[in-house]
């Protein structure tokens, strides 16, 4: 019995020794992260850039203006964008104000409906505007949002800044889809006292601004609100130029229309700063201790949180979104070389494999506004 426990006390302590011994062999192959990639010292000094080019933009920047574009009636929209601009660079998130169209004024009832989701919009959309009785009212009752959105295409510049990635609510994107749809159906409602020439370069403005925007945004989300609104301007766009074939026999079709969407408006290559800027920011806060954790876990945190090279993972996302390869080298199978590659940021790898999205779903995306530009200029040409 006594050579029994004096065996058993020898594998529980060579069963704690072994895992232990790993242990403490991975933290010292751990014990220093990398430097900065070549690719990550290029992210940081864009963003860098971005920084003060915006603060030399502050005043014909379009991106300031949608910041306060929810502000009520009456008041400067550049102002209270300034004001946001200036939470945002405080990161006083909590104190941003959210606009939305219920807060001040009762959101329009527009003729649309949801005529623009449908296959054959053209002709939906013209019966739902033709049945509409009170389109002069909407408009007139709205023309201050109209005239704030005419001043928001206008403006030149659009700068905003991959530092404000993580608040993704900042833009009022309810009030300045409303209002495109307002300033498209003024133009549908206009076709008889305006010339084609006139009709096609109101469009064209509307088109070239969230062209703009889309092109110098480093925020995912202004991309894609940006691609819809490129896709409505097209739909609504060739409801007016119909109409107004019908009305006049003579058209003028938008010259952004008949070229190829640029290829830098549907690249993501700006965005992906501002998402590897906020995953840097996302894996740094993970491993801050905000006291809210149980002591299992606050335990297992400690204990893994050495295994997590935050540089070396950037590198790693940094090289993810400029190449064709995959996040990292997963394990797909148990083997010597899949469990060494892991040995050293085993936790970085894993998050690399497990936890970020693929662009691919963004990218078709936005790659359908080149087919449906081409199908457009198809039937108008028909």
């Amino acid at each position: 019995m006594r050579h029994f426990l004096h065996a058993l006390k020898w594998i529980l302590l060579t069963a704690l020794a072994i895992p232990l011994t790993l242990y403490c062999i991975l933290l010292l192959i751990n014990i220093r992260d990398v430097a900065p990639s070549e690719q990550s010292k290029y992210y940081l000094a864009q963003i860098e850039e971005t920084d003060r080019t915006l603060a030399n933009n502050l005043n014909d920047n379009a991106y300031i203006f949608a910041l306060g574009f929810g502000a009520p009636k009456g008041e400067l929209p550049m102002t209270t964008g300034l004001d946001q601009l200036q939470k945002l660079q405080n990161k006083d998130v909590s104190s941003i104000e959210i606009t939305t169209p219920a807060k001040y004024y009762t959101p329009p009832k527009l003729p649309l409906k949801s005529c623009l989701g449908e296959d054959d919009f053209l002709a939906t959309c013209k019966a739902n505007i033709k049945q509409s009785s009170d389109l002069k009212t909407l408009l007139s009752n709205n023309r201050w949002l109209i005239e704030r959105y005419q001043q928001l295409l206008n403006m030149s510049t659009w700068q905003d800044n991959p530092n404000f990635n993580n608040f993704m609510k900042a833009l009022p994107f309810q009030n300045l889809l409303i209002a495109q749809k307002l300033y498209l159906l003024e133009i549908y409602e206009n076709i008889d006292s305006s010339s084609p020439k006139l009709t096609a370069q109101a469009i064209e403005q509307d088109m070239l601004f969230w062209q703009r925007l889309s092109l110098n945004t480093y925020i995912l989300s202004n991309k894609m609100v940006s691609a819809g609104a490129m896709s409505v301007n097209m739909k609504l766009g060739e409801v007016i130029l119909n109409q107004q074939k019908l009305e006049q026999d003579a058209v003028q079709i938008p010259t952004s229309w008949t070229k190829s969407v640029p290829a830098n408006v549907l690249s993501l290559s700006n965005v992906k700063l501002g998402e590897w800027l906020y995953f840097t920011r996302i894996t740094k806060t993970t491993q801050v201790d905000d006291g809210s954790d149980d002591t299992i876990t606050k335990i297992a945190t400690s204990l893994l949180h050495p295994l997590m090279q935050n540089q070396d993972t950037a590198n790693r996302y940094a090289e993810y979104l400029v190449g064709p390869k995959s996040q990292t080298e997963c394990l797909s199978s148990v083997s010597i070389d899949t469990i060494s590659s892991y040995i050293y940021n085993p936790i970085g790898k894993y998050i690399l494999c497990t936890g970020v999205p693929s662009f691919n779903a963004y990218q078709l995306n936005l790659d359908k506004l080149e087919r449906q530009r081409a199908n457009l200029m198809g039937r108008l040409e028909r």
